[in-house]
């Protein structure tokens, strides 16, 4: 049944691509066969001009709004993970914490509580180092195309 469904699918696919390829080029040749065309001729129902030379113009929309330029996004994308990396760094000082109370003075359970508080720091210092220094970037780029 899959392989049925999968076939007809795909038939279906190579038939609509190569209707659209002869609505939009009439005056091609598709598998062997030339195709011509003559200006106002339809086909399917799609109405057929002839090529013009005209340039294409094209417009991008904005998927970010509020945001036109690469240090905006940046600086929205790293206020982002600060909101959400703030809570997990609190929750880690906590956990560690809860670790330092629940290792009663157990060597290598202290030793898994220190490690935990260590890396805590060091992943809290590198994040906002991280902002610190898109800040700063961000900063000078603004100043210089001002």
């Amino acid at each position: 049944m899959k392989k049925l469904f999968m076939f007809g699918f795909l038939a279906m696919l190579v038939l609509s691509l190569g209707t659209a390829a002869y609505a939009q080029a009439p005056d091609q040749t598709f598998g062997g066969v030339k195709t011509t065309a003559s200006p106002d001729q339809t086909f399917g129902g799609v109405k057929t001009t002839p090529a013009t030379n005209q340039g294409l113009n094209i417009q991008l929309q904005n998927p970010l709004s509020g945001i036109s330029t690469i240090p905006e996004a940046i600086n929205k994308i790293l206020s982002i993970v600060i909101r959400i990396a703030l809570p997990l760094i609190i929750l880690a000082f906590i956990w560690a914490g809860l670790k330092f109370i629940f290792a009663r003075g157990k060597p290598d359970q202290l030793k898994e509580a220190k490690n935990m508080f260590l890396y805590t720091i060091i992943g809290t210092l590198l994040i906002l180092g991280a902002w610190t220094i898109t800040s700063a970037i961000v900063g000078t780029v603004n100043s210089i195309v001002k």
